[in-house]
């Protein structure tokens, strides 16, 4: 069916598509060796690049495909629940995966940049620890390895059965990430090419994936999209650092839109999406927002209340399921 693409990448989106889905789009264009298709229940009216496919579908059809596939009740409630399935995205749409060689997941909070040029030239099992965009081989050992074991004592069955969230995809304790690495699965580090905005500052600080956690990149900085690539403009002692990245993800961030139009040229900046001029030190350093500790810890502890309580139902779960295990089925 989609024989002419190398990566297929999956996006189920449900609910209203985020203001900046055209911008999305235009950056889907440039990467023309990835075809991108979009479940979503909301109707697009504009232009879609030739490489972009949206597959109009309810979220009560999107999860009677999904039970169709298993042979235990699952539990999918919520699109947020998709998240745990993802890494079984590749078995779930099986049908639009022939010809390719990776298939894959990713968000819709995001610019992509040239993405061809940060991925390597051998063959990994996985592309990225991190779900805003992640890539499988399209082979059946790794298509299917949701479904081996890590070091815990439940599986993608116990997750996929029960409501709570337990962020599968990326989790690297008991998630994904783990049982490739428990099995012995290559991952290649393609996080190390992007630039993933950190939530809780309003200045654009980088957060760098570091098993188990992160470090964060400070700097003043802006974005620029140039026609497909995006690059970052930080400030030096007395100059412009440009770097280019594989993609922006600007997630839990509502910037405002300046511009109406799709243009092929425009920067991203912590006032907003700019149209696009020449950058110079002075125009890097009044973006800059200053925050003050009280707005950054009311920001986390924002944060914090809206993923503590799925954490704390997360743990209980995972002893639950544990401890059911152990004593009643004897695992």
């Amino acid at each position: 069916m989609n024989s002419n693409y190398k990566y297929i990448v999956f996006s189920p989106y449900f609910g209203k598509l985020p203001a900046i889905f055209d911008l999305w789009l235009q950056s889907c264009g440039y990467n023309k060796e990835i075809l991108f298709i979009v479940f979503t229940d909301d109707v697009y009216n504009g232009i879609l690049p030739e490489n972009v496919q949206i597959k109009q579908m309810k979220f009560a059809e999107l999860q009677s495909l999904v039970q169709s596939k298993f042979d235990f009740p699952i539990s999918l409630k919520t699109p947020y629940k998709l998240c745990d399935y993802r890494p079984a995205f590749g078995y779930i749409f099986e049908k639009y995966l022939q010809g390719c060689d990776y298939w894959g997941y990713c968000d819709l909070d995001m610019i992509f940049g040239e993405i061809h040029k940060f991925l390597p030239k051998q063959s990994y099992g996985k592309i990225s620890h991190l779900g805003h965009l992640c890539l499988y081989r399209n082979i059946p050992e790794i298509t299917k390895a949701f479904m081996l074991t890590s070091a815990h004592n439940f599986n993608y069955k116990d997750i996929f059965s029960s409501p709570t969230h337990f962020a599968f995809d990326e989790n690297d304790d008991y998630g994904i990430n783990a049982i490739f690495r428990h099995n012995k699965l290559s991952i290649y580090p393609f996080e190390n090419f992007i630039a993933d905005v950190n939530c809780l500052y309003h200045n654009f600080m980088l957060s760098h994936y570091q098993n188990p956690g992160f470090v964060l990149e400070y700097g003043k900085r802006i974005f620029s999209i140039e026609n497909g690539q995006v690059y970052a403009q930080t400030l030096t002692a007395e100059s412009i650092e440009t770097k280019e990245y594989a993609y922006i993800h600007i997630q839990k961030r509502r910037l405002e839109r300046i511009f109406k139009d799709t243009p092929q040229k425009y920067l991203i900046t912590p006032a907003g999406f700019e149209p696009w001029q020449e950058i110079s030190l002075n125009f890097i350093e009044v973006r800059q927002k200053k925050q003050s500790r009280l707005d950054f810890y009311l920001k986390k502890l924002s944060v914090k209340k809206a993923s503590s309580p799925r954490a704390l139902r997360r743990k209980l779960t995972i002893k639950k399921i544990e401890l059911f295990n152990k004593f009643i089925r004897g695992k």
